[in-house]
């Protein structure tokens, strides 16, 4: 017989600066809200200072939404590292990567790796969620890149 270990999801697979920017945004934001009180407010926040008070609450609302399904209906309990730990987990991985999907209209790929994380019948409500969400980290992170232009031009490597 195998033994099943607690902490299955929470395996090290990489290093967070690897991934491409939804995906890390998505799992930095997951670590975040799962931190509870000031760190939940500032996820909060930042989609307010993103999208507005109206808009804003409604993403902040939709990740919450999304959280909490995905805490009350895995399968099991979903692992995560701490906020500042440089690696990231199996468990963190499926989500991020099954926002970047939703969020890229990829729903079959989306709804696979929800399915790994919860019953198929919970499945659907966590991508439709996953889909704002990951629409909503991309247009942050836009609106960052745009704020950080360079102010000079680069010059052309001579390579």
């Amino acid at each position: 017989m195998i033994s099943h270990s607690k902490s299955r999801g929470a395996a090290p697979i990489g290093y967070i600066d690897e991934l491409p920017p939804l995906e890390m945004t998505s799992i930095v934001y997951l670590r975040m809200w799962c931190g509870g009180g000031a760190s939940r407010e500032q996820v909060r926040d930042d989609f307010i200072l993103a999208f507005g008070q109206s808009v804003g609450s409604m993403h902040s609302a939709t990740f919450s939404s999304f959280m909490l399904l995905l805490i009350h209906k895995a399968r099991r309990k979903i692992m995560r590292h701490q906020t500042h730990c440089q690696c990231y987990g199996g468990d963190e991985s499926a989500v991020a990567n099954m926002i970047a999907a939703a969020a890229a209209g990829d729903t079959e790929d989306a709804l696979l790796l929800a399915s790994h994380l919860m019953p198929s019948e919970a499945a659907p409500e966590l991508v439709n969620s996953a889909e704002e969400i990951g629409l909503a980290f991309d247009h942050m992170l836009g609106q960052m890149h745009m704020k950080l232009m360079p102010t000079h031009k680069t010059p052309k490597s001579k390579h």
